[in-house]
């Protein structure tokens, strides 16, 4: 009988790590090599959305409770356009206290609600691309980016997202972008005090400063789209519909961007076109229909 009692506790507690293990990996589903798009679904419930273009997820990691994925796009040159940290928590059991960056004052920008337990917190910063650390996740980072020979700028701009739902996950998002390529001259000042994207002198910098305030608009749009995937409403949604512009910055990928040939080239037909209706060539119906097929 104490041999059939002790089969079963062993059985059981078989069965219980296997399921928890299960869940575990239900949280992150995604493995190094795979091709994501749109947005990530992690938890079968909880959805972060992705700026435009496919993404490479190049660095997983699991340690101190939270799954960790990095997600990278270049540009048609090969250089470092987005470089995208997820995080979140593997258990659900916890109310967690906001973080440090929440709270500080010297950003250019910081958009923040701290209630009672829950918390939603969006940042834009600079930081330097250098990686110092050789441990856990950001020590991985810094492997593929060594091995892999990445090409990256040595001042990102990136805006911090994390938010606290209602069943006590934590969820954050950091998306760290390169202004270069997108013509941004290079910072001559690559210390985090003095850069020109620093608050206190990003003013005497235009181009700087343009980028940052496109960069708060493309930011916003995340953030809104955040919200309508895992349904944030009231205080704790940010309101980031009053810093979306028209202005954005170019996160057009190769496959996808319109060249100012393909521009000319459109010009050029309509130009042609008219002139045939001008001499009398074509009616004003066909003129339409055809230009409309141009456009399209």
């Amino acid at each position: 009988m104490k041999r059939l009692l002790a089969y079963l506790f062993i059985v059981l507690g078989l069965g219980m790590l296997c399921c928890n293990i299960s869940f575990a990996a239900k949280i992150n589903p995604y493995k190094v090599g795979d091709i994501v798009e749109n947005q990530l679904t992690l938890g079968k419930k909880y959805k972060v959305p992705l700026p435009p273009g496919k993404f490479e997820v190049v660095v997983t990691n699991l340690k101190q409770g939270f799954h960790d994925i990095m997600l990278f796009q270049a540009d048609k040159n090969g250089a470092t356009r987005w470089q995208i940290q997820i995080w979140v928590s593997k258990k659900a059991q916890y109310w967690w206290n906001p973080p440090k960056f929440c709270k500080r004052k010297d950003l250019y920008f910081n958009k923040s609600k701290l209630g009672n337990r829950k918390y939603h917190c969006w940042i834009i910063n600079h930081t330097r691309s250098e990686l110092s650390t050789g441990k856990g996740f950001w020590g991985k980072v810094r492997d593929w980016i060594i091995a892999e020979r990445i090409i990256q700028p040595d001042i990102y701009v990136y805006s911090n997202h994390e938010y606290q739902t209602s069943d006590k996950r934590l969820i954050g998002m950091g998306y760290f972008y390169n202004p270069e390529v997108d013509g941004v001259p290079a910072p001559k000042n690559i210390d985090w005090e003095t850069a020109e994207y620093h608050m206190s002198r990003v003013h005497k910098y235009p181009e700087h400063e343009a980028f940052l305030k496109k960069f708060i608009s493309v930011s916003a749009t995340l953030v809104k789209r955040f919200n309508e995937l895992n349904n944030v409403k009231g205080g704790l949604s940010l309101n980031p519909n009053q810093y979306i512009t028209q202005s954005s910055i170019n996160t057009e990928t190769p496959e996808n961007k319109v060249t100012n040939d393909s521009s000319e080239d459109i010009i050029s037909k309509l130009k042609s076109l008219k002139d045939l209706l001008d001499a009398g060539a074509i009616t004003q119906e066909e003129f339409e229909k055809a230009k409309k097929k141009i456009l399209n």
